[in-house]
C-alpha cells in the first residue's frame, strides 16, 4: 500500500502598501531587485502627481487612479529594464518613470512637469503576456501611447548610484496587486557618459549612408532646410550614429562655399503646450553641439548663429513611433547668406 502526500495550497503573503505610498515623497524603497507581490494599490494617496493630462498623450497617463510610488538606487553601470508582473492579467498597470535630480521640492517639479519622465508605458494590457509591462532590451520606443501596442518600453543606460523614481499605476479597482522585478546588466556598452555640447563628436562612420542635399541654388536667403539625418538621443545632447555622415557633409558645403552663413536651430520632442526652461536650455545645447563640431574643423564662427527652437515647432504634435519622436529631435539650417 502506499502512502503519498497530497500537495495543499500554502496562502502567500503579500507585501503590504501603505496610503502613503501612493504619493512621491512617501516612495518605497526598493533595496533588492524583486519585491512583491503586493496587496493592490488603492487610490492616489494625498498629492496628485499626475493629472489633467492629454488622453493621447505619450509621456503622461491621464491622471493617477490606484497608484503606488518605488524608489531605488542603481548598484552599477550599465543597462536596466524590469518587469512589472501583475497578479491577475485582468489588471492594466501603466508606469512612468523618472530620474532622479538634485534641488528642493523634487516631487513638486514632478507634479509640475519641470522634471518629465524618461520612459513611461501606457499600453492597453496584453493578456497574451500576462498583462506584463517594463522595460527591455527587444523594446524599441523609449514611450508608448494608450491603447493597444507593446507593454514594454526600451531599456534605460545608467549609472552606479544613479536614483530613479517609478510611478506605477493599475487604471481598474479591485486589483490583486504585482510584483516588480529589477534587471541590471552591468558593464553594458551602451551606458556612456554623454558627450558635452561643446566637444565634436566622435562616431565611427559607416558607408553608403544617405545624406540631405544641399542645393544651394534652390535655397533662398531666409529659406530654411531640415537635416534629415542629425538626430540625438532622448533628453541629450548625445548625437546618434547616423548623424555624422550628415554632419560630414554640412562640413563640405560650409567649406566649399566660403561666403555661405547659415542659423543653425535645434529642435526637441517634449510633451505639447510644455515650453519651459529646461526644453529650450536642451534645444539651445543641441544647436551648439553642431556650431561646435563646425568651428573646430575650421569654420568660422562669425559665418554661423545657433538657436533653439525649444519644442514650438514639432513636426509630430503626438508622436505615436519611435521614428517620429527621433523626428522632432532634429537639426535645421536657416540659410542667412550666401
Amino acid at each position: 500500500m502506499l502512502i503519498g502526500v497530497l500537495p495543499f495550497a500554502v496562502a502567500q503573503t503579500k507585501t503590504s502598501i501603505a496610503p502613503s505610498n501612493a504619493d512621491c515623497l512617501k516612495a518605497i524603497e526598493l533595496k533588492d531587485t524583486v519585491f512583491g507581490p503586493t496587496a493592490p494599490p488603492e487610490k492616489f494617496g494625498t498629492q496628485l502627481e499626475v493629472s489633467g493630462n492629454d488622453k493621447k498623450s505619450l509621456y503622461y497617463i491621464e491622471q493617477e487612479h490606484h497608484t503606488v510610488w518605488y524608489t531605488f538606487k542603481c548598484p552599477c553601470s550599465g543597462q536596466l529594464t524590469f518587469d512589472i508582473v501583475p497578479e491577475s492579467k485582468d489588471d492594466d498597470y501603466d508606469f512612468l518613470l523618472f530620474k532622479f535630480a538634485a534641488g528642493k521640492d523634487y516631487c513638486g517639479r514632478i507634479a509640475s512637469k519641470e522634471i518629465k519622465p524618461i520612459r513611461s508605458n501606457i499600453a492597453r494590457n496584453n493578456k497574451a503576456i500576462k498583462s506584463k509591462t517594463g522595460l527591455s532590451v527587444a523594446a524599441k520606443d523609449s514611450f508608448v501611447h494608450s491603447g493597444p501596442g507593446n507593454g514594454y518600453s526600451k531599456f534605460v543606460d545608467v549609472r552606479k548610484d544613479q536614483r530613479y523614481y517609478l510611478l506605477v499605476d493599475n487604471v481598474y479597482t479591485g486589483g490583486k496587486g504585482h510584483t516588480i522585478k529589477l534587471h541590471y546588466k552591468c558593464g553594458a556598452a551602451a551606458a556612456t557618459k554623454p558627450v558635452a555640447s561643446v566637444t565634436k563628436p566622435t562616431i565611427t562612420i559607416t558607408k553608403n549612408d544617405t545624406v540631405t542635399k544641399i542645393d544651394l541654388t534652390k535655397l533662398d536667403v531666409g529659406s530654411t532646410l531640415a537635416l534629415k539625418n542629425i538626430n540625438f538621443y532622448p533628453d541629450e545632447t548625445r548625437l546618434m550614429p547616423e548623424s555624422i555622415p550628415e554632419l560630414k557633409n554640412l562640413l563640405k558645403v560650409m567649406q566649399e562655399n566660403p561666403k555661405l552663413k547659415i542659423e543653425i536651430g535645434g529642435h526637441v520632442d517634449g510633451p505639447s503646450m510644455v515650453h519651459d526652461r529646461y526644453y529650450q536650455k536642451l534645444s539651445d545645447d543641441r544647436a551648439k553641439t553642431i556650431f561646435a563640431y563646425l568651428v573646430n574643423n575650421k569654420v568660422e564662427s562669425g559665418r554661423l548663429r545657433w538657436r533653439g527652437y525649444s519644442n514650438t515647432q514639432k513636426i509630430f504634435e503626438y508622436p505615436k513611433t519611435a521614428d517620429e519622436s527621433k523626428n522632432n529631435r532634429r537639426v535645421e539650417i536657416k540659410i542667412l547668406e550666401k
